[in-house]
């Protein structure tokens, strides 16, 4: 019997749905703006590396160190740096375009980073620039990533790439308890776990995620701005429908090059494909349903 197979649909949903507590914790245990101190960089690292990568050693070890499918932690390749740069322009315009549309349909705001600056009272200045940098953008990236599509993701491949990414892809847009912006992280998740499928790395989402990062602490804003004015909507916005259906082919000429590469030298783990039986056991067992609710209950919480 395969213990692993009945680890997939109970244990690694759990596994979230902890973190999910954890993240609601670290926010009540958080300093107050008026109290925040100079090492306050730090304790937002040490934070994201309690949430993220403490529970992944801990189920790590857990279940006998060894996940269901082995972790995507190889190197990139020289020959997949074409199809990065490709899915960084397709998942860029992309972002931009959701993000924009988001805008519309929602109050004015839009998921992005730097409005945790404001939250922790901390000054955009020369001096913290660096910090910023590495706490809101490096940082989570690592983290993150690790977990999502280190774990998540190599739990689930079992199931299939499908089904394993599009649930690394939920539970990545769970931690961020938004309900407006979810459509927005999910297609990062979606974005992320993709690439990783393809290239076998999880170094490549944690490139496209650092990348976004930085996209929500520096550039959103302005971007938004050059969207309400009427002489560049429409430009900005055709330049990027065009850049994103151009690269999104490219990127897909590029994935069937690669697995055609994997044809000739097939990978040592053989895995299935995704079907009906395996989508309803990653997407209907209760321990995912549960993982659903507490997502649900907290989000609404801290709205």
């Amino acid at each position: 019997m395969d213990r692993g197979g009945k680890r997939v649909p109970v244990t690694a949903p759990l596994l979230v749905a902890a973190v999910l507590l954890l993240l609601s914790i670290s926010e009540i245990l958080m300093p107050s703006k008026d109290s925040q101190t100079s090492n306050i960089f730090l304790v937002l690292i040490i934070i994201q590396i309690i949430v993220f990568v403490l529970p992944s050693i801990l189920y790590y070890y857990s279940i006998g160190r060894r996940l269901k499918t082995p972790m995507l932690v190889s190197l990139i390749k020289p020959s997949h740096w074409i199809f990065i740069l490709f899915v960084i322009i397709m998942f860029v315009s992309g972002n931009m375009l959701l993000k924009f549309l988001m805008y519309f349909i929602s109050d004015g705001t839009v998921a992005g980073d730097s409005s945790m600056l404001n939250a922790y009272a901390i000054p955009d200045t020369g001096n913290n620039q660096i910090y910023i940098f590495l706490t809101f953008a490096v940082i989570p990236a690592i983290c993150e990533e690790l977990f999502f599509r280190g774990v998540i993701l190599s739990e689930y491949r079992s199931m299939g790439s499908v089904n394993a990414v599009i649930v690394s892809a939920i539970c990545f847009s769970m931690v961020h308890f938004s309900y407006d912006n979810f459509i927005v992280y999910f297609f990062a998740g979606v974005v992320f776990g993709f690439s990783a499928i393809v290239t076998r790395s999880v170094f490549t989402p944690m490139i496209l995620h650092m990348i976004n990062n930085a996209l929500n602490l520096y550039v959103d804003d302005s971007f938004l701005r050059l969207m309400m004015q009427e002489s560049g909507t429409f430009f900005v916005a055709f330049v990027l429908v065009v850049l994103f259906c151009i690269s999104t082919v490219i990127v897909l000429s590029r994935t069937e090059a690669i697995f055609y590469s994997y044809s000739l030298k097939p990978p040592t783990e053989q895995l299935p494909p995704s079907s009906k039986s395996n989508f309803a056991k990653a997407f209907l067992s209760p321990a995912f349903l549960a993982l659903l609710g507490i997502f649900i209950v907290i989000t609404a919480f801290n709205g």
